[in-house]
């Protein structure tokens, strides 16, 4: 019985250790990719959900984001997404964005490049920290 219980317990903790060990670069990606959907989709609670809450400028994201919503319509593409580094508690995705300028008020097409990075949030990965390190404007659409 004793050997019994100890196999459970071995095999509960084997596949909890699993759920929250290094993560695939797919499972990262798919985040980030998540993220610039719901910014497509106009869907705030969508975009929150795939931001860590306890990222630097949380509350203010969330009060700007049915604002920004409502002025604009934005296409988001992902040109290139690679995985830095990763652990089991974070991770530093390298990304080049394009946000291009569907309808609203004066704004300029742009590629940015950065990194973000990662944590996790009750099992779940999420954007804790975006660092831009290049934006490019362009100059017309075809770019």
């Amino acid at each position: 019985m004793k050997k019994t219980a100890g196999l459970v317990v071995i095999g509960l903790l084997l596949v909890w250790g699993c759920g929250a060990g290094i993560p695939e670069d797919e499972t990262l990606i798919s985040v980030i990719e998540q993220n610039l959907q719901m910014g497509r989709d106009e869907n705030a609670q969508g975009f929150l959900e795939t931001v860590h809450e306890e990222a630097p400028g949380y509350n203010t994201l969330r009060q700007g984001l049915e604002q920004m919503f409502e002025a604009y319509d934005f296409s988001y593409e992902l040109k290139e997404a690679d995985v830095l580094e990763k652990s089991k508690d974070q991770a530093r995705v390298h990304f080049v964005q394009v946000t291009k300028k569907i309808s609203g008020p004066e704004f300029q097409d742009n590629q940015i490049e950065g990194i973000h990075t990662l944590k996790r949030s009750r099992g779940d990965w999420k954007i804790f920290n975006t660092e831009v390190t290049d934006v490019s404007f362009l100059k017309d659409s075809n770019e």
